[in-house]
């Protein structure tokens, strides 16, 4: 529980960060918008606000934006759990990294690395995100703490990643 804590924590403090722009070109296409259309559907949203912009970038680069938006991230881990405990989340997150929702650019990046169903899946997850900021916290449940919310959303998100993959990718194409 207190790793789940953890965790939550480190995703409330990298959603309220300010932000650096990067200027890479956007690349949306139909599948996108299905998706989009998908998401709001199953979380009984109405899909009234435009698109995120959608970015598909490399390890690195992905890297490089979860570092930007979450730059005072490691002091405030150091700071409560200590720097092994701080470092082994950051050197976790970093690791396992696939795609993010950033809310002040409405921008979610996706590793152009991934398999098709697999990031299709992970733009359903970071669509979650984007309407779960856009309807002010998850659907599901009204917020008790920050912590718990960000929870909720985390679960909500993760919940509609593991559905669209149940539905849409073969099992074979699950990897990366």
């Amino acid at each position: 529980m207190a790793t789940m804590i953890n965790w939550v924590l480190m995703g409330w403090v990298l959603l309220t960060q300010p932000v650096i722009v990067w200027t890479g070109e956007p690349k949306t296409d139909s599948g996108d918008e299905a998706i989009y259309r998908w998401v709001a559907a199953e979380m009984g949203a109405e899909p009234i606000w435009p698109m995120p912009v959608i970015r598909r970038v490399d390890h690195d680069t992905l890297e490089t934006r979860f570092a930007a938006i979450n730059r005072r991230v490691y002091p405030l881990l150091s700071a409560k759990y200590g720097a092994n405990q701080a470092k082994a989340i950051m050197t976790r997150y970093m690791d396992e990294l696939a795609g993010l929702y950033d809310p002040h650019t409405e921008t979610v990046y996706l590793g152009n690395f991934l398999g098709q169903c697999r990031q299709k899946a992970v733009l359903a997850h970071e669509i979650c995100h984007f309407f779960q900021f856009r309807q002010a916290g998850p659907k599901s449940q009204p917020a008790v703490s920050a912590e718990l919310e960000q929870l909720t959303r985390e679960l909500e998100a993760q919940c509609i990643e593991r559905k669209f993959m149940e539905l849409h990718c073969p099992v074979d194409s699950n990897s990366p």
